[in-house]
């Protein structure tokens, strides 16, 4: 690992080109088996930030980045350690479906993936997305776990492409409102604003009527009680920072000022909380 640090810290000292004195894919597989390391240094700020490079640049052969996807989203990487109570393995996870968010923009971009193959990906990252439980932020000594943000990103990527259909969209949305509301965990490093950029994506795409809209707007509000105050608070509080963010980023654009209207109505009735 030590090795693989250096390396990376080299590549990156020279704008993360890709050496032509390397083997790639002896580098990549220490990488991906890397991807959740403690060491955030290494994890965040070397694997993703020169493989999403990398990916972004077109610098990799289109079967490597095939072979990544099904890498990423196996059961040692997006779904590693998913159903164990563990304080670390959020790392692998989270860091896992970043590297499907870059995967799937380079998709949009030059087209890599067949329409089934894009489902498949959108299917596990829905699953991911319900069964992640380890919500946290920034995690002190070793950084960024941000399960909910990351898989926001995938999520935006995967709203944009046109494989997917309204039904997509609408299971898209689902989520997002399930994850928000959320009693275990506030919000509090900008998760909100990640997943409203993916909710302004799938409104982007056209495909759903105001009305579908509308009905998942309101809907927050009829959701199930919890058997406590403070989880009640909690869902309560990270549906309103939810709200006021996509408030402000659709207010600029008056084609969406009845979705608008429906917002502030919805915070009107949570003013007094």
């Amino acid at each position: 690992m030590i090795d693989l640090k250096m390396q990376l810290a080299s590549i990156a000292a020279n704008n993360y080109e890709l050496p032509s004195d390397i083997n790639v894919c002896e580098v990549l597989e220490a990488m991906l088996e890397n991807i959740g390391s403690l060491d955030a240094e290494l994890r965040d700020h070397l694997i993703y930030a020169t493989l999403s490079r990398w990916i972004e640049r077109n610098q990799l052969e289109k079967e490597l980045l095939s072979e990544i996807m099904t890498v990423v989203t196996d059961d040692e990487h997006l779904f590693y350690k998913i159903d164990i109570k563990d304080v670390t393995s959020v790392f692998t996870r989270s860091f896992s479906v970043l590297i499907v968010a870059a995967l799937v923009y380079y998709h949009r971009q030059h087209g890599l993936f067949n329409v089934e193959e894009i489902k498949a990906i959108y299917e596990k990252v829905c699953r991911y997305f319900r069964e992640e439980m380890d919500l946290r932020g920034y995690v002190d000594v070793q950084g960024w776990a941000h399960s909910a943000a990351h898989t926001a990103d995938a999520i935006d990527e995967l709203a944009m492409c046109d494989e997917l259909n309204q039904e997509h969209l609408i299971n898209l949305l689902e989520l997002i409102k399930e994850k928000i509301a959320t009693p275990s965990y506030v919000y509090v490093h900008e998760e909100d604003e990640r997943m409203v950029t993916a909710v302004v994506n799938v409104i982007k795409r056209s495909l759903l009527s105001d009305e579908a809209l509308i009905a998942w707007l309101r809907s927050f509000a009829e959701r199930e009680a919890f058997e406590s105050y403070i989880k009640n608070f909690n869902s309560r509080l990270n549906i309103k920072h939810f709200m006021r963010s996509l408030y402000f980023r659709l207010l600029k654009d008056s084609t969406y000022e009845i979705l608008t209207n429906v917002i502030a109505e919805e915070l009107d009735e949570r003013s007094n909380f």
